[in-house]
């Protein structure tokens, strides 16, 4: 989010870029610590957990789109992200609002099902749309490339997680029993 500030066109989009940043380093990264504390994960044991192979390899994916200086790019790589979180979250509590009153993930599910999340994707859709009017054939098809590229990374964090793989090498010790 910091690069889309830095590249953004406008006085609004530099602000609405930096207030996504804002929340995402107050707010979410809150939320991950109470959960972590919730399941006693100490936030010096967090510090040392080393990312998967996977979790650098679309962290890379992410930095370098951004690196590239190119709003539409940057917004293409972070869009799956965004979009996905408040979808997932609100078909969930749609599917499960009734159940959600003791589960120990109701706080994350609202937090992304929520209406201010939802319109802040909605806002990035809107503002890549706008970014890509009067663009070339060519540039369509390099930002869907991106957009699809960051997709298939966002479905296979989820498909990580619901799995529990933490690495290859983790995994394979699980599946032998050792």
């Amino acid at each position: 989010m910091a690069y889309a500030a830095i590249h953004a066109d406008d006085e609004l989009s530099m602000r609405y870029f930096t207030t996504i940043q804002s929340d995402i380093l107050d707010s979410e990264l809150e939320t991950h610590r109470n959960y972590m504390a919730a399941f006693d994960i100490s936030a010096e044991a967090a510090e040392k957990v080393q990312p998967t192979l996977f979790n650098r390899a679309y962290a890379a994916n992410m930095l370098t789109t951004a690196q590239s200086g190119q709003l539409t790019k940057i917004i293409a790589t972070v869009l799956p992200c965004a979009w996905t979180y408040a979808e997932f979250s609100q078909r969930l509590v749609k599917a499960y609002n009734h159940e959600l009153a003791n589960n120990p993930y109701r706080v994350w599910l609202e937090k992304y099902a929520s209406d201010d999340f939802a319109q802040s994707a909605q806002w990035l859709l809107a503002k890549l749309e706008a970014l890509m009017q009067d663009k070339s054939e060519q540039d369509y098809q390099e930002i869907q490339a991106i957009f699809k590229s960051s997709l298939e990374f966002e479905y296979l964090f989820w498909e990580m997680s619901y799995e529990m793989q933490t690495g290859v090498f983790e995994n394979y010790e699980r599946q032998k029993g050792n």
